[in-house]
């Protein structure tokens, strides 16, 4: 009773100090920005009355949001959620068998090193080729970069598992799918999240990047646009936007791994780690 009482007093003082830390960068916002009365930089007051405006109101059924908003953002939900799923998916794949087999990961690992160093940004000209300038050539970006990360964390997880443990099941003859789904998989899982928590940022960073540089819609094109306009409110509302899209990727992917991992924070919170 007395160690949930001080892991909620803990929780509430850290959501009370987040929301001190955003209450004060607000207010230095606004008020940089009123001393600084630039038309580039308006204060955080207007530009919450402008989305309030131009991205509220809207009816019921779409949960107020107006149609302007759900067409700025439905695309880019649409291009980097299942690209991060495809990509995340087929790089846990390809990292357990390469964590698994040494002759594959000897042939491998060089190849997708030498692949990783190559900015995404930097492939986006060989995808265009490859696929065009439509939805594809985007997810396809998204994915190969979110898989880089999750490939890399998901082999040293795999490579982390203690070889006593995999010894046994040979002796045993435990069948491969029982090795690697109930103690291999379990075993890799929290370096796995990791890889999934920085590839839900490059996803994120990648998306912007190919919707300004080959697309007519989602909220990268849209704060790139305002910025060309000089609808600077706009832009600063897009790159608010972005921040709660990036805020609330990475909330469901941190609920994701507290329901998968909650074997793992009691069993550290038992050693003392």
């Amino acid at each position: 009773m007395t160690i949930t009482t001080s892991k909620l007093g803990a929780r509430a003082r850290t959501a009370g100090l987040s929301v001190v830390v955003l209450f004060v960068a607000a207010l230095l916002w606004e008020a940089g920005a009123r001393a600084l009365s630039s038309i580039f930089v308006p204060p955080l007051s207007e530009v919450l009355v402008h989305i309030g405006d131009e991205w509220f109101g809207g009816p019921a059924y779409q949960l107020f949001l107006s149609d302007s908003l759900i067409g700025t953002v439905w695309p880019s939900i649409v291009r980097v959620v299942p690209s991060f799923v495809i990509g995340a998916l087929a790089a846990v794949v390809l990292g357990v068998a390469i964590g698994l087999l040494r002759p594959l990961r000897d042939t491998l690992y060089p190849l997708i090193h030498f692949l990783r160093s190559i900015p995404s940004a930097a492939k986006v000209p060989l995808f265009v080729v490859l696929l065009g300038i439509g939805d594809a050539m985007k997810m396809s970006v998204i994915a190969v970069a979110v898989a880089f990360p999750v490939l890399i964390n998901t082999v040293e997880g795999v490579r982390s598992v203690e070889p006593a443990l995999l010894d046994m099941c040979k002796v045993h003859r435990v069948p491969a799918r029982k090795r690697v789904f109930g103690i291999v998989l379990p075993s890799a899982s929290p370096h796995i999240f990791a890889g999934l928590r920085i590839g839900s940022a490059v996803a994120l960073i990648v998306m912007i990047v190919v919707e300004m540089l080959a697309a007519s819609d989602g909220i990268g094109y849209f704060v790139l646009y305002a910025q060309r306009q000089f609808r600077f409110l706009d832009m600063w509302a897009g790159l608010l936007l972005l921040a709660v899209f990036g805020y609330l990727l990475n909330l469901g992917l941190n609920l994701l791994e507290r329901r998968v991992l909650g074997w793992h924070a009691k069993a550290r919170a038992g050693t003392g780690h």
